[in-house]
């Protein structure tokens, strides 16, 4: 990490000279001449969970050393987001004209033959100017109160004038930004609304005298979607000095990689497709880390200029602790050159959407008076918010500037970090503290944002009983009485589902979507599909389902029944319908890429024969399966050779396995999705997050087994509360293993062993009894 302080060292020597950093330019892109960087197609970028450093290059080729590299670095990540988000923004055409008349602006811009033409109302203050000018979205000054822009020309940017607000990325025939632009066939809305805002912006300089406007004090502003499009474009165009950015959600200041591991908020897979590129949300939905940048960088385009972030976390949909996180990290980059006085960010309750809140008057009126009036004054210094529990360290550790030397060190030991554990499993974590002012007031032991325990007594410790499956990420928060957050490493864990088992059958059922009779048979495991992967408190009646498996020496068989109120297939991607996705790696390996044992196949209701695959060349041949419609939804029968798994079935042997069901109740986009194990809607590229499946050679229909030639049974298999036992007329010693061998109870019985507090899946039992050990397995259900 030496590179890192000597980067911070020397731009704190810069630091010094920060009054000579500009406040603003007078042109649109001052780094226009700056190299393209390299932009990969998505199947060749790298996934990089955290948030990516801001000051490294995108070629590799090394790191911002001072505040004139910033320029280019600035290009570089608005070609990403242009590249993978947004689409491109055209340079200003030569054909621009405007005028000013009855107080009203209109600017007319002519590009291949066609003619658009921007018209706005325009408010202006008393007095003799010249005026700053502020350009709010949909409105005069967005939806922040007039009265704060008192002395300020109001002009609004009516964005339908560019393009509609639509639901689909696809240009909009008609539209007046199409007709200039044909050739651009997918485009983003927040791309088209941004050169609009430019577009207008060169019409205030064209009638600048008419309007006595300052053009090197301009605002933009607005809230929601709108919101989002006044950042666009702050930061796509250096000739705004003040961005005010309010309540923009996701796709706006928020990080697409920290929105993706929190709950009920808009992410790349669920935001609103009329305003970015449909491609984004094929090629990362589920996978934000391959992007090459985040959206901490987006607000960092804005810099060396003012921008003041406004936030409402009442709304969960907002997800405002991932814009707290990324404001986080945008403050270190204005930090970083000296100039942390032109970023604030203030996230405050209680207040409707776009209402703002009467504490945060005083906070947007400073970011006025001192950039568009010149207020050296005016305190800027604006850091509110309530997320003293996010640990946002730990998304920037690797390039961000050391915390508070006086702040707590905590380092937290326990689980092996990425250790996989079966439910139910007991992890301690302990926190080892050092307090530069031996102070220390308590040690919160948290999983992103939620507290697990706090202690407030040494040595900090917090045993975790859960039964819950999931991955977590815990890390302990030490605080001190001064009111220092120290914030320690983080322990990965996964909790999987104990091994289930898959039984061998004689009889073959007929793959015709009727439920043949041997489905029936008690002794075959349902994997129920109960985690939600896209979308929140999903209805039994919306979207359930599960699924029976069986097995011979030629095939896999399975029969789905799912429970859907809604059936529709609309969409090229079976994905985005209702559908039945099975995800198998037959060799049990579960590496984080797919290999050759590796395959997602999927199943669309009211789609042929067709099977959807990943990867896309995988071979089906010999697959069979038949779709049937019930009361209820639908079933899925299937019939799978095991040369198209590429593996050979035996006993005992392992199954890397997942089952999971998408659900579209409205058409254009899946509503739903539900899985039997995995926790987040990413094993469709990642295999590690399948769970396990044992293949039992013994036949379903036998609940008695003989033990070693003796005749010892144990019934009934499965089991539910007890595994009786008979052939022993004594007390006998047993064991009992998990699938991965680990002991989970033991003791000395007659007649039966209670199996009720046992996991449901499936384990080894061992007896001792007259000097000799028998085994069998069995399955708890």
């Amino acid at each position: 990490m030496q590179h890192n302080f000597l980067l911070f060292f020397c731009l704190f020597l810069g630091g010094l000279l920060s009054a000579q950093i500009p406040y603003v330019y007078d042109q649109e892109n001052s780094g226009v001449e700056c190299d393209a960087p390299p932009l990969p197609d998505p199947e060749n970028l790298t996934n990089y969970p955290l948030l990516p450093d801001p000051f490294a290059f995108s070629d590799g080729s090394g790191r911002v050393e001072d505040f004139a590299d910033w320029e280019c670095r600035r290009n570089e990540i608005g070609a990403e987001i242009a590249a993978y988000e947004i689409g491109p923004k055209p340079a200003a055409p030569a054909d621009i004209t405007a005028t000013y008349t009855n107080d009203t602006l209109r600017v007319a811009i002519t590009e291949n033959g066609e003619t658009l033409t921007l018209t706005s109302r325009v408010t202006m203050p008393e007095g003799d100017g010249p005026f700053p000018v502020v350009i709010g979205m949909n409105n005069a000054t967005g939806s922040l109160p007039g009265e704060l822009f008192d002395g300020v020309i109001q002009i609004p940017f009516r964005h339908n004038q560019v393009v509609t607000y639509s639901q689909t990325s696809d240009r909009v025939p008609g539209d007046p930004y199409y007709r200039l632009y044909p050739e651009l066939t997918e485009v983003g809305n927040y791309s088209a609304w941004a050169w609009g805002v430019s577009r207008l912006l060169d019409g205030i300089e064209i009638v600048q005298e008419a309007l006595n406007a300052d053009l090197d004090h301009v605002a933009v502003t607005g809230c929601s979607y709108a919101g989002k499009m006044a950042l666009f474009s702050g930061a796509y165009d250096e000739r705004i000095a003040l961005t005010i950015v309010q309540e923009s959600g996701g796709g706006g200041i928020n990080a697409w990689r920290v929105s993706e591991t929190i709950g009920n908020v808009e992410k790349i897979d669920n935001t609103n497709y009329s305003w970015f590129m449909r491609s984004m949300q094929t090629n990362f939905a589920g996978q934000p880390g391959l992007l090459p940048h985040d959206h901490h960088e987006l607000m960092a385009m804005v810099l060396p200029r003012a921008l003041l972030v406004l936030g409402n976390p009442d709304y969960e949909w907002l997800g405002d602790e991932s814009g707290y996180v990324a404001s986080r990290a945008v403050e270190e980059v204005y930090r970083t050159f000296g100039i942390e006085d032109r970023f604030g960010f203030s996230f405050r309750a209680d207040h409707p959407h776009c209402q703002l809140p009467a504490e945060s008057y005083p906070e947007v009126q400073a970011f006025v008076d001192k950039f568009l009036f010149e207020d050296g004054d005016a305190d800027t210094n604006v850091r509110y918010h309530e997320f003293y529990g996010t640990n946002y360290r730990r998304w920037i550790a690797d390039w961000a500037a050391p915390a508070d030397p006086n702040a707590p060190v905590v380092a937290l030991t326990g689980p092996e970090d990425g250790g996989v554990y079966e439910t139910p499993a007991t992890l301690t974590f302990t926190a080892s503290v050092q307090d530069a002012d031996n102070n220390m007031a308590a040690v919160l032991f948290m999983n992103n944002n939620d507290t697990l325990s706090v202690d407030s007594l040494a040595p900090y410790e917090f045993v975790w009983e859960t039964g819950t499956v999931g991955t977590y990420r815990v890390y302990a928060t030490a605080v001190d009485s001064a009111g220092l957050i120290g914030y320690s490493n983080e322990v990965s864990v996964t909790l999987r589902a104990p091994v289930a088992a898959v039984y061998r059958t004689a009889e073959v059922p007929t793959v015709d979507g009727v439920t043949d009779e041997i489905w029936s048979n008690d002794s075959i495991l349902a994997f129920e599909a109960t985690n939600e992967l896209v979308g929140t408190d999903i209805a039994a009646d919306d979207l359930s389902g599960t699924i029976r498996m069986i097995w011979d020496a030629d095939n896999l068989y399975f029969l789905a029944e799912i429970i859907d109120d809604t059936l529709v297939n609309d969409s090229p991607n079976t994905y985005e319908d209702d559908n039945v996705e099975l995800y198998f790696d037959v060799d049990n390996s579960k590496g984080a890429n797919y290999d050759d044992n590796d395959v997602q196949l999927s199943f669309a209701w009211n789609d042929g024969t067709t099977i959807g695959t990943i990867p896309g060349d995988f071979d089906t041949e010999g697959i069979v399966y038949a779709v049937s419609d019930t009361d209820f939804g639908y079933l899925v029968e299937g019939m799978i050779p095991w040369t198209v798994l590429g593996g050979t079935p035996s006993d005992s042997m392992m199954v890397g396995f997942d089952f999971m069901i998408n659900d579209d109740d409205l058409g254009g986009g899946r509503d739903g999705k539900l899985s039997w194990n995995a926790t987040a809607d990413q094993a469709w590229t990642n295999p590690g997050l399948f769970g396990t499946v044992m293949l039992v050679g013994t036949s379903m229909l036998s609940d008695v087994m003989t033990l070693d030639g003796r005749t010892i049974t144990a019934f009934p298999n499965p089991t539910s509360d007890r595994l009786n036992i008979r052939g022993i007329d004594t007390t006998f010693d047993y064991e009992v293993f998990d699938a991965g061998g680990r002991l989970q109870a033991r003791g000395t019985a007659s007649q039966a062993i209670a199996t009720d507090r046992l996991a449901t899946g499936v384990y080894f039992l061992r007896i001792r009894v007259d000097g000799e050990a028998l085994q069998t397995r069995f399955v708890k259900r």
